[in-house]
Formats: C-alpha cells, sequence, structure tokens
C-alpha cells in the first residue's frame, strides 16, 4: 500500500509540474513600456482577400495570370490592368 501510495504522490507531482510548464515559458500578456504601438496585439492577423478577389494580376503587358495578394487582373482592348481587391 505504501508503494501505491508514493506512486500516486509521485504522478501527482509530475502532473502539477508539466501543469505549470506554461505558466513559465509563456510570456505574459500586455506589452509595459510607453513606445508600444496600438496595433502590436493585431501582428499574427493575416490578411485574406474576399471570395470575389482571383489573386490575379499583370504577368505580361497583355496576359493576366495568378500573384500572390489581393489582386483582381482585367483585359480591356487587349491592354492588361489589374488593382487591389477590395
Amino acid at each position: 500500500m505504501r508503494r501505491f501510495a508514493g506512486r500516486a504522490v509521485a504522478a501527482l507531482a509530475f502532473v502539477v509540474v508539466l501543469a505549470m510548464i506554461p505558466a513559465v515559458v509563456v510570456p505574459a500578456g500586455g506589452h509595459p513600456g510607453p513606445y508600444v504601438s496600438a496595433l502590436a496585439d493585431l501582428a499574427g492577423v493575416a490578411a485574406i482577400a474576399g471570395p470575389q478577389c482571383p489573386n490575379k494580376g499583370c504577368i505580361s503587358p497583355t496576359r493576366c495570370g495568378h500573384v500572390t495578394g489581393a489582386f483582381g487582373c482585367t483585359l480591356a482592348n487587349g491592354t492588361c490592368d489589374s488593382g487591389r481587391c477590395r
């Protein structure tokens, strides 16, 4: 019985130590100091184009093709014209 109680206490101590790791490793929220941007909390937000944006841009003066970013491409009188999607 003592052996079981000793192992139970050791297992409980191990679980407690594992539970405390995030509190030690993860930095505290907030950014102390006067030189922090108001947008600092939004740094991880990705910009995603709307569903109507084809992500196409001018790859030559007369051709549209896939480009990275939120672009839309149109051909007018054989000339390529691209702009940002909204």
